[in-house]
């Protein structure tokens, strides 16, 4: 569990350390895979998964803890490789999109 001390903790009672969900997602996925997580919770699984450059799906019915989940999800970055693959792809599709509308 994480500790109170910990900049990580929110007010989930029984919330796993990012950095161990991290060896369980390394261990078990590959990046571009989906993540599921039927019980949220505080979101760390989620938040772990976005870091790692995974998808991610997972159900979680207290509203307090979707707001919680919510906010840590948008305060989480996406991995550089994710923007850049992302990025190329989008333009590499304008040009041939340009190309076709040109011709």
């Amino acid at each position: 569990m994480v500790k109170n001390v910990s900049k990580e903790k929110t007010e989930h009672v029984c919330q796993l350390p990012e950095k161990l969900v991290e060896i369980f997602i390394r261990a078990s996925s590959n990046k571009g895979d989906l993540v599921f997580d039927p019980f949220l919770g505080s979101g760390t699984v989620a938040v772990a998964a976005k870091k790692l450059n995974r998808d991610h799906l997972g159900c979680e019915i207290d509203k307090k803890y979707c707001k919680i989940i919510e906010s840590r999800l948008k305060d989480t970055m996406f991995p550089l490789e994710r923007f850049i693959k992302n990025n190329s792809e989008q333009k590499q599709l304008l040009k041939i999109t340009s190309a076709l509308t040109q011709g």
